[in-house]
C-alpha cells in the first residue's frame, strides 16, 4: 500500500493546506514495515489537484491531521483513502503508529462546511 503525509518543516502538518511537502511511504501492511519512503513536492495547495495528483501518483492513503468534509470527498471520490487524526510528528514514527493500529480516523463533521 501506498500512503501520502503533508509535512510542514518535516513533521506531519496538522491540516491539509499546510502540507509543504508529502512524504510518500510505501508499506507491507501484513509485515506491518515500511518498504520505502520518500519526498515530493506538491503541484499545487488546491485540494482538487492535490486529489488528482495524489491519485496520479497511485496513492492509496492519505493520512493527516485534519481536513473538512468536501476536502474528505474529493479524495475518496479520486479512490483515495483517508485516515485523519495522525498527530505532529516524525512522518516514520505516524507511519509505524498506523500501522500498529494506534491511528483511528477521528472524523468531526463541520456543520458549515
Amino acid at each position: 500500500m501506498k500512503l501520502a503525509i503533508p509535512l510542514a518543516r518535516g513533521i506531519v502538518a496538522p491540516r491539509l493546506e499546510q502540507g509543504e511537502q508529502f512524504d510518500i511511504v510505501e508499506v507491507d501492511c501484513v509485515e506491518r514495515r515500511i518498504l520505502s519512503a520518500g519526498r515530493a513536492d506538491p503541484i499545487s495547495l488546491d485540494p482538487p489537484d492535490l486529489a488528482r495528483w495524489l491519485a496520479s501518483e497511485r496513492i492509496d492513503l492519505l493520512l493527516l491531521g485534519e481536513l473538512t468534509a468536501s476536502q474528505r470527498h474529493l479524495f475518496e471520490g479520486c479512490g483515495i483513502k483517508v485516515v485523519e487524526g495522525a498527530p505532529p510528528g516524525a512522518p516514520h514514527d505516524v507511519v509505524k503508529g498506523y500501522l500498529r493500529d494506534e491511528i483511528c480516523d477521528e472524523v468531526v463533521v463541520d456543520a458549515k462546511d
